[in-house]
């Protein structure tokens, strides 16, 4: 029986396929214009394109052997996968950012009171708060983040980037990092134990592509 693979739909799709592909995975359906989420691929392999935060979801329950998904989405829903290898594309920087003319969050202006910071990583933005005893009050939001404080709903905002433009047009400045994030390959328990030579098969190319590229070779 063939692999099953859950794969994190969107901005992250591209790069993961093009991956794929050079490792030999016939993902060329999965390019087509208005191409189902759920496909088998001419060699056997099923694969889903499905939401970031559900790819662990399927992994951990099974419904797929192995998951591609950003360090990021495994960071916040601390799901019971194994990461197997970092693919080294879809890099980004998890960061705080506050309004240009902030003087910062923990300041004479707030006090103790919580700072107040909207995010699309609720459970991260609050266990990295708290582990340096600072209190926040965090405004989960499933869209863009960066409006909150122009609109007076946030003090800062913790998102992801990667050139930092988007913040930089809401006149928004990067504080801290967070985390380095980019794409993941993890594996369920079961299926890390009962397919391992596929798996390990796989992991054995895709590292050899991600070594060639980190070293300037060709894929």
């Amino acid at each position: 029986m063939s692999l099953r693979i859950a794969l994190a739909a969107g901005t992250p799709l591209a790069e993961t396929l093009d991956l794929f592909a050079a490792a030999g995975v016939p993902v060329a359906p999965l390019r087509q214009v208005g191409a189902s989420p759920l496909q088998e691929l001419p060699d056997g392999t099923v694969v889903l394109a499905t939401r970031a935060a559900d790819v662990p979801l399927f992994v951990e329950r099974g419904g797929a052997d192995i998951g591609v998904v950003g360090k990021e989405i495994l960071v916040e829903v601390e799901r019971d996968v194994y990461e197997l290898l970092d693919l080294r594309v879809g890099r980004a920087r998890l960061v705080f950012a506050q309004p240009e003319d902030a003087s910062g969050a923990w300041d004479e202006e707030h006090g103790p009171s919580r700072v107040r910071v909207a995010t699309r990583f609720p459970e991260t933005t609050r266990r990295y708060f708290e582990a340096s005893g600072r209190q926040v009050n965090v405004l989960a939001l499933e869209g863009p983040v960066e409006a909150a404080p122009r609109l007076r709903l946030a003090d800062g905002v913790v998102d992801l980037v990667r050139s930092g433009e988007t913040l930089r047009r809401a006149g928004l400045t990067e504080r801290e990092q967070i985390a380095e994030c980019s794409l993941r390959l993890i594996a369920g328990r079961a299926a890390h134990a009962l397919r391992a030579a596929e798996i390990g098969a796989l992991i054995g190319r895709l590292r050899e592509l991600t070594e060639r590229s980190e070293s300037g070779g060709e894929a």
